[in-house]
Formats: structure tokens, C-alpha cells, sequence
């Protein structure tokens, strides 16, 4: 749709729709305008303010007399005030004022239009003359290439005087298109287009008429231009439009930053990603200060510091501050506090034996020296000897508490055998773990074989094990012998097994036989012993 007016050339026709203008008045939900103000060309001291009705959407239909500018191009400039006193964005629109025709009833009569450069072609529609024309109609276009292709148009008076060309550029798509409709649109400030913002409208629609805020914190202050343009439901975006908007200064702090790290400092460049501050201020976290836009600081200690910017908009005196932590490494170091039992192993491998303070050295991630501090304690383990008279086994630790142990069950605990003393039902290896004020200490197997004995005229302690067994027993016999004779019987006397020896100490014997109680008879020359066996 184009809409033209002459009437001498004198008044000018301007309708706007508030769309975008509100990016500086957004952050108050409830606010409204009450006023706009314009002026022609660089002409500020004679601005023109126009009060309304306090709305928060207010569209202008207006006619601007422009009678006093000067002929050809010119500038007009609107801005809205808000109830609290603030203005907006100022707006512009140029548009080309032609010499004042001699008839002051001159009127439109027809326009003429052409596609491209295509003036071989020019079409000339006349209609009833009037002082304004609103331009409705359809265009063939079905001769025209696919792609980019221009609308050109202009109006032509009853004096046979034309005006200024309007030009509308359009893609061509040699598809076929029903019920299309915009389904979303996207919008972008300067040439930062890869932060653009898409927004998919709810109810899509063949005509769109948008009213919205956007955020402009990230924006530096001045003239900008706003880019926009729509998508339809082919998924075809149309030609980028535009409009110039001008920003206040809101100051926002921000940055970012690059470390070097060394063992004995950290160099940290930081980045000013900050908008609309004039100047800025640095406080590092560590006492040191700067004003420099992209400072350069060294950390010589390891740990977490808070660095603050501040920027400052020196004509408005607004300002913004910001900050973030940083984690400084290089050179670290540590304190231990430890009570131990016994011994202590430092982190790089060294054996204390007694409490004190000590330092050590390791490398952190970094390759660089870690340093630490050991305050240790160092309590002294409990005695884990052990005192056996026969079966009877004694820990030689008084006042302790006290586990004993079934070495041969891979050292489980023996239920309830918590005394200082312990006598063993059966034959096998036993320990005892000793605990005194808070440190642990094990003893040794200590090995119980006399468990079953009838008779042993032997004047020393012969071992037999294990017992009970599974198939194989060993007999120590203390010192070696000749003619050892060993038999097995069972309960009922029945001889089991027999077998003898020469000059042998230790002695192995199977004892393939049924699971049960047995006899074993050991004898050479005058004396002899006797022992239960248990076969399982």
C-alpha cells in the first residue's frame, strides 16, 4: 500500500505506528505517553510538542505543514514523552519536497509504474483527480524473472507533473502458494546479525501489525538502525526492512579474561565487554587498581580474588559495576592437621615416626611446587605380643580391648572372643588385634596343634595339623627319628592305615578315609603319643 498527497506541496502526510519505540521506556510496565514532539532538519530550536490523552500504544495520523523548508530532501524528526518526563527513541523519515505548482487546487490524476529497469514497459492508470491517492491494486508479475525484482512508482498531476519515484523491492518464487500466511519475524541492530532475536507469532496471519518492546541494554549509545523482516509458512524470509532509532546511554558493566599461568605468578589479561561507559575502573581483588579499558594484571599468589569494574557515563554520570570471581593457581600449598597411630607416610613418601612439624613438597597439576605444612601427632600402637602355654594364648597388652582372630578363615573375627586370654576348641593358627586409646595393633599367627591329644610319652611337644583335615596330616616331630611308625585307627580299633618312616623329622600322611573320628598312633622304639583325628 503507498499513500500520496499533493496540495502545493505544502503539508505532508506521516503515520507511524509505535512500533519499537518504547526500547528505552520498557522497564516501567505501567507507563504511558502523554506527548511527542518533532522538528524538521537540524531546526531543534523550533521542536513542536503535541500533547494526548496518556495511552500506551498511541498511533499518529497527522499532516505536518512544511511550507517554510526549503525544496528537495528533508528530515523529519519525532520522539514520544512519557508520563514520568522521559523521551524515546527520536524517529526520522526523510522525504523530498518539489516546487510549489502555480494552481494551489492541483490535484492527482494517475500514476505510472514499471517493473526493473523495464521504462520501455511504463503502465499509467488515471483515476478521479484528488489531493490524496491510497494506492490499492494487484500487479502482474508473471513475466518477471524469478527472484529479486523492483516495483517502481510514481504520481502524476493535472499539470502533467510528476513526483519522487517509490521503489519496493520483491522476491519472485516460482512456487505455488496457498493461504500463505507470516508466521514469525526476526529483528537485529547494525550489523550484528548473528545475534538476532526470531519470535514465532501464536496466530499467524496473512497481514501482521506488531507492537512490541526489545532489549537494548546490549546496544551501545547513539544512532542505530533496526533491521526486520518476516517469515511466511514456506519458509521464505521477506526483504530486510528498516529503522533508525537513536539510544540513550544505560551504562552496562561486563568482562571477560585470558590467564597465563607460571609456577611463580599468573598473568591475567581482561577483556572490557562493558557498553555505553566512558570510563572504567579496576579493582584486581589483591589492593591493585587501574583505569585502563583492557588492563593487564599479574597474581604472584595462589587463590580467589573478586574483581570488580565499574564504567561511567561522564556526560549523564550514570554508572554500572560488576563482579567476578577468579581462581588464581601456580605455586599452592596446604596445612595438615593429622593424629595418627605409629608411623605417618607423607604425601611424597616420607616416614615419621614421631610427632612434630614437618614440611613436604609435591607437584600440583600445574608441574609447580605444592607446599606443605604437617602438624602431626603421632600415638603410639599397643603391644601385639602374644604369650602361649599350650592352647591357652594370652595378649601381652594390659588395660586394651581385644579381637581375636581365625587366621586359617582368612582372619575373621571369632564371635565373642573378646577377652584378653583365648583357648582355642580346635586345633589352628589364631592372632589378636589390640586397641588402646584409639590405635589398632595385630599380632601374629600363632599356631595351636595340641588340641586331642590321649597319650604322648615323647619328651617334648610333637605338632600334628591341621586338625580336623580334609585328607592330608602333618607331624612334626621336633627331632628326627628312627623307625617311626604311624598307623591310623578307627574308634572300634580297626586298623585304618599304617606306614613307617626312617630318619625323618617332619611327616605327611594321607588320610584317605571316611569322614569321622580316628586314632593316630605314633611310636618309635620306648615311646609313643595318641590323638583324636577328625576327618571332614
Amino acid at each position: 500500500m503507498q499513500q500520496h498527497k499533493m496540495s502545493n506541496i505544502m503539508k505532508i502526510k506521516f503515520i507511524i505506528g509505535v512500533f519499537f519505540l518504547m526500547h528505552t521506556l520498557s522497564m516501567f510496565s505501567q507507563n504511558k505517553l502523554v506527548a511527542y514532539t518533532y522538528w524538521f532538519n537540524d531546526d531543534t530550536t523550533n521542536m513542536q510538542e503535541v500533547a494526548f490523552t496518556p495511552v500506551t500504544t498511541h498511533q499518529l495520523r497527522t499532516d505536518f505543514d512544511v511550507s517554510a523548508l526549503h525544496d528537495g530532501a528533508n528530515v523529519l524528526y519525532i520522539r514520544y514523552k512519557d508520563e514520568n518526563g522521559l523521551y524515546g527513541s527520536v524517529l526520522s523519515k526523510t522525504f523530498v519536497k518539489l516546487p510549489q505548482p502555480a494552481s494551489s487546487q492541483n490535484k492527482l490524476i494517475a500514476y505510472t509504474y514499471w517493473f526493473n529497469d523495464d521504462t520501455a514497459n511504463v503502465q499509467e492508470v488515471a483515476f478521479t483527480p484528488v489531493t490524496t491517492h491510497q494506492l490499492r491494486a494487484d500487479f502482474d508479475v508473471s513475466a518477471l524473472h524469478d527472484g529479486a525484482n523492483v516495483l517502481h512508482i510514481r504520481y502524476k498531476d493535472e499539470n502533467g507533473l510528476y513526483g519522487s519515484v517509490l521503489n519496493e523491492i520483491f522476491v519472485k518464487q516460482n512456487i505455488a502458494i496457498s493461504n500463505n500466511s507470516i508466521i514469525a519475524y526476526r529483528y537485529w541492530v547494525g550489523d550484528d546479525f548473528s545475534h538476532s532475536v526470531e519470535v514465532a507469532l501464536s496466530n499467524p496471519a496473512q497481514q501482521v501489525m506488531i507492537l512490541d518492546d526489545f532489549v537494548v541494554a546490549r546496544v551501545p549509545k547513539g544512532n542505530r538502525t533496526l533491521y526486520y523482516q518476516f517469515a511466511d509458512s514456506m519458509g521464505l524470509w521477506s526483504v530486510v526492512n528498516q529503522c533508525d532509532f537513536y539510544k540513550n546511554s544505560l551504562p552496562v558493566a561486563d568482562f571477560d579474561y585470558n590467564m597465563t599461568v607460571t609456577c611463580d605468578s599468573t598473568v591475567v589479561d581482561f577483556i572490557d565487554c562493558s557498553v555505553d561507559g566512558d570510563s572504567c575502573f579496576w579493582d584486581f581483588g589483591d589492593s591493585a587498581t587501574s583505569t585502563e579499558r583492557y588492563p593487564q594484571h599479574t597474581y604472584y599468589s595462589p587463590g580467589v580474588y573478586s574483581v570488580t569494574q565499574t564504567v561511567i557515563d561522564t556526560t549523564t554520570f550514570m554508572d554500572s559495576t560488576v563482579v567476578k570471581t577468579i581462581h588464581i593457581t601456580g605455586n599452592s600449598y596446604a596445612i595438615l592437621d593429622l593424629v595418627v597411630c605409629g608411623n605417618y607416610i607423607s604425601p611424597s613418601g616420607k616416614t615419621y615416626h614421631a610427632s612434630g612439624t614437618y614440611m613436604d613438597t609435591i607437584s600440583n597439576h600445574l608441574g609447580c611446587d605444592s607446599i606443605i605444612t604437617i602438624d602431626l601427632t603421632i600415638k603410639p600402637l599397643p603391644d601385639n605380643g602374644v604369650t602361649q602355654k599350650g592352647i591357652v594364648l594370652t595378649a601381652n597388652q594390659t588395660g586394651a580391648t581385644y579381637q581375636w582372630l581365625d587366621c586359617d578363615d582368612n582372619f575373621s573375627e571369632i564371635t565373642h572372643e573378646t577377652e584378653r586370654s583365648f583357648t582355642p576348641t580346635k586345633n589352628g593358627r589364631y592372632a589378636v588385634v589390640v586397641t588402646l586409646n584409639g590405635c589398632s595393633n595385630a599380632s601374629i599367627c600363632h599356631t595351636v596343634s595340641t588340641i586331642g591329644i590321649v597319650e604322648n610319652t615323647f619328651n617334648h611337644d610333637l605338632v600334628v595339623y591341621p586338625n580336623p583335615t580334609q585328607g592330608k596330616i602333618n607331624i612334626d616331630l621336633g627331632f628326627s627319628y628312627e623307625n617311626v611308625s604311624v598307623k591310623i585307627q578307627s574308634l572300634s580299633g580297626q586298623i585304618i592305615k599304617q606306614k613307617h618312616y626312617n630318619n625323618q623329622q617332619l611327616l605327611e600322611l594321607d588320610l584317605d578315609v571316611a569322614e569321622g573320628v580316628y586314632l593316630l598312633f605314633i611310636e618309635s622304639k620306648d615311646v609313643r603319643a595318641i590323638w583324636k583325628i577328625v576327618k571332614q
